[in-house]
């Protein structure tokens, strides 16, 4: 026998509000970005235009951030992606971010980011992509795209 359960509203025990239910996607915010070209030739992190913002509904949501941009760089070197949450870097332990573009020729690569944060927090936080290089100059954003920064805060 199939069941069938259909509603016009849901609301949380107090009548007030829509319930919370954990590992459910509870909330989606984009960000889109017109193509800047911004460049480093510095080889420790710097921020970029590629940002976001979200505010949690609970403290113990997580954040999925997912940043879709392009990274370039003079042929030979490296440019390294990694995310950070407001001034705190929450990317891989190793130092060297969560993408590395690297080509024999200078060309732009798209890249995805993505990170599964715990910010611990219902106040507003900020998510921005940055890039740092080992030689020659980095450039993230192309100028002739756009980039997104996306986050989806997951019920915990």
């Amino acid at each position: 026998m199939t069941s069938i359960l259909k509603v016009d509203n849901l609301q949380d025990a107090s009548g007030t509000g829509t319930p919370y239910i954990k590992d459910a996607v509870l909330q989606v915010k984009q960000n889109q970005i017109d193509g800047t070209d911004t460049n480093t030739a510095e080889t420790d992190w710097q921020t970029s235009p590629v940002t976001g913002s979200i505010t949690p509904s609970k403290s113990t949501s997580k954040i999925l951030v997912r940043a879709r941009t392009s990274l370039y760089n003079n042929a030979g070197y490296s440019t390294y992606g990694t995310i950070y949450r407001g001034s705190t870097y929450i990317g891989h332990s190793s130092g060297f971010g969560l993408v590395r573009c690297y080509s024999t020729a200078a060309v732009w690569q798209p890249v995805t980011i993505e990170w599964l944060d715990e910010p611990n927090t219902t106040s507003a936080v900020t998510y921005t992509v940055y890039f740092k290089v080992n030689g020659g100059t980095g450039y993230i954003s192309h100028s002739q795209g756009i980039s997104t920064v996306t986050m989806m805060e997951i019920g915990g």
